[in-house]
């Protein structure tokens, strides 16, 4: 189906739960008495799927949790045109029995810079229908909010503990899986913003990629409400960004939900992975939502991705304002439980190639994925 023009398809679900500055220089204009005929100046001219998810593993934690308790895998421009220079005045010939003038300088105004992409706003407004704030990070700082967020993934299957954690921060899937990227916090950074780094160096046994992730898991949940997140994503392939949700401590059963507000790269019918919102809901009862392709590079600027969460009645999904899916208790179980929020991006292996770019030899190193701002209203 279509909405606002957007091409809407369904997924199959996964059977797991996963200013340049142009400087003008001042032109001198010399106007010489003793020369009959000038030369024209010349003018200066710059150059100028059938498978919509892709299983997780089950996260190991210390202590090691059980098979069916850590069931947690992730089921989952700015054109700025370039200014036109104003040509050189052509001085013209003096007479010869008029003095030379006093050499004139002539400015030419400079253009405005080419800026690079910004956030959408900061702070956000509130949604329609929304005014009370019960969550906001506009990362303003020079280092991540603790009180806030973790920088390992965490979830109510694995009782807190880290995902497959090295005893030193770490965590992730499992090795040689569809993940390619461990967990480090030294891949998470606060500047003009968060930033999630994905490098092509491995730090575990079974990663080809380092990156990182936060998540408030212990620090803050939810139950219902609107999320939106303002941020820019990668656009090299293989990069998998994720904004999704797993019970927190108050969750009553393991990771028996997900919710997946946004991923990025996947691949359906052709379109640019670029182009691809996907957007799931895991649940006991099977696995619902689509992939959308949006008509716009999700990597080219920020955006705001929103969830609207009506605990035990609906999902749904936004871009900017405008819907992109739904899913209603009529077709799956709704979650009725408070979620944490994780942010994170993984990469991709040639496991998840079926259905998600893989990354290759020409994929950027680093990659980042760009966070202005998180917002939770009730």
């Amino acid at each position: 189906m279509s909405y606002l023009g957007w091409d809407m398809r369904k997924m199959t679900p996964s059977p797991f739960s996963e200013a340049r500055h142009m400087r003008f220089r001042p032109l001198i204009v010399l106007v010489l008495a003793s020369v009959a005929t000038a030369a024209p100046a010349a003018a200066a001219v710059l150059p100028g799927p059938t498978q919509a998810v892709g299983a997780r593993s089950a996260p190991v934690t210390q202590p090691l949790a059980s098979a069916d308790q850590a069931s947690g895998h992730k089921r989952h421009h700015h054109f700025v045109p370039k200014p036109t220079p104003s040509a050189v005045p052509t001085p013209t010939a003096a007479p010869t029995d008029t003095p030379m003038p006093t050499p004139v300088l002539t400015a030419t105004p400079t253009p405005t810079p080419a800026t690079t992409p910004s956030a959408t706003s900061n702070p956000m407004p509130p949604p329609p229908g929304y005014k009370n704030l019960i969550f906001d990070d506009q990362f303003s700082s020079t280092s991540l909010d603790s009180a806030k967020w973790n920088t390992y993934l965490a979830s109510n299957a694995s009782k807190g503990w880290p995902w497959n954690g090295n005893g030193d921060g770490g965590s992730g899937g499992a090795p040689n899986g569809n993940d390619a990227a461990y967990f480090e916090p030294s891949q998470v950074s606060v500047k003009n913003g968060l930033n999630l780094t994905a490098t092509r160096v491995s730090s575990q046994p079974g990663y080809e990629w380092t990156s990182g992730v936060v998540s408030t898991y212990g620090k803050f949940e939810f139950e219902g409400g609107y999320v939106q997140i303002d941020a820019r994503m990668p656009n090299g392939d293989g990069m998998w960004p994720g904004l999704w949700m797993l019970p927190g401590p108050g969750g009553t059963s393991g990771d028996n939900f997900e919710i997946d507000q946004f991923e990025g790269s996947f691949l359906d019918g052709g379109a640019n992975a670029l182009e691809e919102y996907a957007w799931h809901l895991h649940t006991p009862g099977g696995t619902g939502g689509g992939g959308t392709n949006v008509n716009v590079d999700l990597s080219a600027d920020y955006h705001v991705y929103g969830l609207n969460w009506v605990p035990g009645q609906s999902i749904t999904w936004y871009l900017d304002g405008r819907q992109v899916g739904q899913v209603t208790s009529a077709e799956y179980p709704i979650p009725d439980e408070p979620m944490e929020l994780i942010l994170s991006l993984y990469v991709a292996s040639s496991l998840a190639s079926g259905w998600h770019q893989a990354y290759d030899a020409l994929t950027p190193s680093p990659s980042v994925m760009a966070v202005a701002e998180v917002q939770v209203y009730q």
